[in-house]
């Protein structure tokens, strides 16, 4: 098999093409056992871990003194990486500086340039880097939007809870409030009219999970109002000594219980949207995934060709 070859440098302070990148990754990978690394991911991305596995191939394998981090065209580090594991011993290759290649690599034909080969479908290697590219592009806007829609998920999880304890005891509240007025205990009354303005609270904190969503629950302008309703009914029972004071609660705990309905209904439609968008999502990620394997794939073979 042909040795890979590589067009600018790779490593610290080297150019680091991504196809160049990929080359190195694949070979370091094969030494991995003899350098003491762990399996590189072929992101084509010369990070830490990469540069980490260049330092310790040279240093344990290619035996370089000063390892330099990098690995250049035609030095002796690439030339250590082409041979097959576990062949390469210290003596192949000196034991001095930097990874520059000694006297003889001046003359020499150069090889035919490849990116001008096609893979089996057809593409060139630089229209496989550009699809490349751009497919994994995709898939990083997939999970961002992914993320995006689990996060208002999850808001609404959170918003359904606090509406669920809040009709709750809301309904428990108004229900002492009345016995309270009827037998005339203004003490008890006081203390259940303070009960409603708690539930005033939870309700504001729901409204807030919406506003922070950025949405309306499905079309439905949800604001703070009903949280102002309850604070309203809890001063009106405290104040209102009258008869009517009953007749008021009830017809208020009406508008309260539909205001209760809108937003559950709303909340319910708007889980359904944001579900059926990351079932969506997900299945357009995977197609960019598998468009991401196929380049990935038809480069190895270019390169290996």
């Amino acid at each position: 098999m042909a040795d890979i070859k590589i067009r600018k440098s790779v490593g610290k302070n080297g150019k680091n093409a991504i196809d160049d990148v990929l080359k190195i990754q694949e070979l370091l990978n094969k030494h991995k056992s003899a350098g003491g690394y762990a399996a590189l991911k072929l992101d084509m991305d010369c990070g830490k871990k990469t540069i980490a596995a260049i330092t310790a191939f040279q240093s344990k394998v290619v035996g370089l003194g000063r390892p330099d981090s990098r690995v250049d065209p035609g030095g002796r580090t690439l030339a250590a990486l082409n041979q097959s594991p576990g062949s390469v011993t210290p003596s192949d290759n000196g034991g001095g500086g930097g990874d520059k290649s000694g006297g003889g690599g001046g003359g020499g034909s150069k090889k035919k340039d490849k990116s001008g080969d096609k893979s089996g479908g057809g593409e060139t290697k630089a229209e496989l880097m550009k699809r490349l590219k751009g497919a994994m592009a995709k898939v990083a806007e997939a999970n961002e939007a992914i993320g995006r829609r689990e996060s208002f998920v999850l808001d609404v999880d959170y918003l359904e809870a606090i509406l669920s304890d809040s009709r709750k005891r809301y309904k428990t509240d108004l229900e002492r409030v009345r016995a309270a007025i009827k037998a005339g205990d203004e003490k008890r009354r006081a203390q259940y009219c303070g009960e409603v303005a708690r539930t005033a609270d939870s309700m504001k904190k729901c409204m807030e999970v919406v506003e922070r969503s950025g949405k309306p629950l499905d079309g439905i302008t949800v604001d703070k109002s009903i949280a102002a309703s309850f604070r309203a009914l809890s001063e009106k029972l405290k104040d209102d000594k009258s008869a009517r004071a009953i007749e008021w609660l009830n017809k208020a705990e009406k508008v309260m219980e539909g205001k209760f309905t809108l937003i559950v209904i709303a909340a319910k439609a708007w889980r359904a949207a944001n579900t059926a968008a990351i079932i969506a999502l997900k299945a357009k990620r995977k197609m960019y995934e598998i468009s991401v394997e196929d380049a990935l794939e038809r480069l190895k073979k270019l390169n290996a060709a």
